[in-house]
């Protein structure tokens, strides 16, 4: 529901990005399904529109490698690196 991606709410959505007002109303009926049984199905038909649509499409995956040294630690695992709760020893 946060993915920018699937944002087609026309005069709403970012510049250029994609206008379908079903697409929008069915993450409207995600947000307000009243139990998980409907949030699921609810779900289903969000994502079978949005494989019509294709508001976008994933052209591949990044991964940042990193090195650290052996006293440090409390580095939390994460897709990006992340610089708090970390301790040198």
């Amino acid at each position: 529901m946060t993915n920018i991606g699937t944002n087609m709410a026309c005069e709403r959505a970012w510049a250029g990005w994609p206008c379908d007002a079903e697409a929008e109303k069915l993450r409207g009926a995600v947000v307000d399904a009243p139990d998980d049984t409907a949030r699921k199905a609810a779900i289903e038909t969000l994502h079978k529109r949005l494989a019509e649509m294709q508001p976008y499409r994933v052209l591949g995956q990044f991964d940042q490698p990193y090195a650290r040294r052996g006293n440090v630690s409390g580095v939390l695992a994460a897709p990006v690196m992340l610089f708090w709760n970390v301790q040198k020893n």
